[in-house]
């Protein structure tokens, strides 16, 4: 969060880490800015390409240690890095964190990492009263000497965040002293965002800055992806559209269905167990575009100058199989049931336990595989005495009225239950 007393309101102002905040308006040199007034420096301190912070502390009584902590988010910007910007990444470290979930961890390093990952400047400068136009809080655009493009004529593509406003006295009156802070976008619109990383249960909306208005955005994916809904589109605003190039071999996958539990055995009974054996489980769901339009670039041409040619895939997941029921082994014995296999997927569904009593006989299912057994992709499971789980979908639309496959061959794509 950013906060700031405001000497001219007479208020504090509380804002969240936006990326997204457009200019209220310009100030130049020579009118909002006094003349020969302005200076800038480097705040490199601030500056971060890769952020980290730790959340999920189950036990609250242990100590602050990492090791308390379950989970952690990771953003980092790669594009950046190399020998025309930064030889390496400069990490920030946030406290471990008891009150984030995965969204709020996601957001907190996406929207620092974006906002800082090239150095930050303050500039101030003095400004009279008659000019002070804007509030703290507010981005505006700066045009001065400070700022010089190539031809070596003022930079009017300044964005930057006023930090202070606070009043300063001379024999003339009363002048201003302002402070502003470089405001950098994390993404216009129209812009393309690379994922370079495994996406486990991914929300590109969050993972985009969470933006208020309507944007058109690529999001270029060369890894892999995993979790009952490994990837979803988010709370966009209506109108948004998303493009997905999958590239580099990116494998598009989900969680495989657990198998089902076998049916519990019974001793030293003539009445047969109740046949309780479970359900197998449905695989998950690759990606959920959740009601915004999106393109999925799988092979050919794509309109991105960094990927010009998609190459990746999207397996539905497999369902797990169902477990089956307890069987007579005797006049009053009766042993547990087998349990169903996992289904396979990037993350392979969990063979069924076998139900007590099984006498060393029954045994559990076997686990699911992260690679095709030959049964192939986007299978349901195998009805047992219990019921087998779905096929997992490749793709759904959730009230997407356009959702758009490019180069999606049978060899790249395999639906599934999905909605394509």
């Amino acid at each position: 969060m950013d906060l700031w007393f405001s000497t001219t309101e007479n208020k504090a102002k509380l804002s969240a880490i936006s990326v997204w905040k457009q200019s209220s308006s310009t100030i130049e040199e020579g009118k909002e800015i006094n003349a020969y007034t302005i200076s800038k420096k480097p705040q490199e301190q601030i500056r971060a390409s890769r952020a980290l912070v730790l959340y999920d502390k189950r036990n609250l009584a242990d100590n602050e240690d990492d090791s308390s902590y379950r989970k952690g988010s990771q953003f980092q910007d790669n594009a950046i890095i190399g020998p025309e910007l930064y030889g390496e990444h400069k990490d920030k470290r946030f406290n471990n964190n008891i009150m984030l979930d995965k969204a709020a961890a996601d957001l907190l390093t996406q929207r620092y990492v974006s906002r800082f990952k090239f150095t930050p400047y303050i500039r101030s400068f003095t400004a009279d009263e008659r000019y002070i136009t804007f509030n703290t809080g507010d981005v505006v655009n700066v045009n001065s000497e400070v700022d010089q493009g190539f031809d070596g004529a003022n930079s009017n593509n300044i964005r930057a965040q006023v930090l202070k406003i606070n009043p300063k006295y001379n024999k003339e009156g009363r002048q201003y002293s302002v402070d502003l802070m470089t405001y950098e976008a994390a993404f216009e619109d129209n812009s393309e965002i690379l994922l370079d990383g495994a996406l486990g249960e991914a929300n590109l909306f969050v993972l985009a800055g969470a933006p208020s208005q309507a944007v058109t955005i690529t999001f270029v994916l060369t890894a892999y992806s995993f979790g009952q809904t490994a990837i979803r589109a988010g709370n966009f605003a209506s109108g948004s559209k998303v493009i997905l190039i999958l590239a580099n071999g990116f494998q598009g996958k989900a969680n495989g269905g657990n198998g089902g539990k076998g049916a519990d055995g019974a001793e030293n009974t003539s009445t047969a167990p109740p046949n309780n054996a479970g359900n197998g489980q449905d695989g998950g769901t690759v990606y959920d575009a959740q009601g915004v339009d999106t393109d999925i670039y799988f092979s050919g041409a794509t309109q991105s100058a960094a990927y010009p040619t998609a190459d990746g895939y999207i397996f539905a997941p497999n369902g797990g199989d169902g477990g089956f029921n307890a069987f007579q082994v005797g006049p009053v014995n009766w042993l547990g049931g087998s349990g169903g296999d996992g289904g396979n997927g990037r993350l392979p569904g969990t063979g069924g336990p076998a139900g007590a009593i099984d006498g060393g006989i029954s045994g559990a299912g076997s686990n699911g595989n992260i690679n095709d057994t030959g049964v192939g992709w986007g299978q349901d499971g195998v009805d047992n005495d219990a019921s087998k789980g779905l096929a997992g979908s490749g793709i759904i639309d959730s009230g997407a009225a356009n959702v758009v496959l490019f180069g999606a061959t049978a060899a790249r794509y395999v639906n599934g239950n999905g909605d394509h």
